[in-house]
């Protein structure tokens, strides 16, 4: 187990460094399936089984932008 190596601290800094998006990332797969996904009334209706940061950041964007 990892525990018996590393810290527990040190386990989830390594976590989410790697889980962090890098900036500039392309994000046009996720324009896409949000667009799919917004129904009628501009509600999104989007339900994954995937850890996606980038989500998180391009609804950011996209409530910025107006969109």
């Amino acid at each position: 187990m990892l525990e018996q190596d590393f810290s527990r601290k040190d386990i989830e800094a390594a976590v989410a460094k790697s889980l962090k998006p890098k900036n500039g990332a392309d994000t046009s797969a996720h324009r896409i399936l949000v667009d799919l996904a917004t129904a009628p009334n501009g509600n999104v209706q989007l339900v994954t089984t995937n850890f996606d940061r980038l989500f998180v950041g391009f609804h950011a964007e996209l409530s910025r932008l107006g969109a």
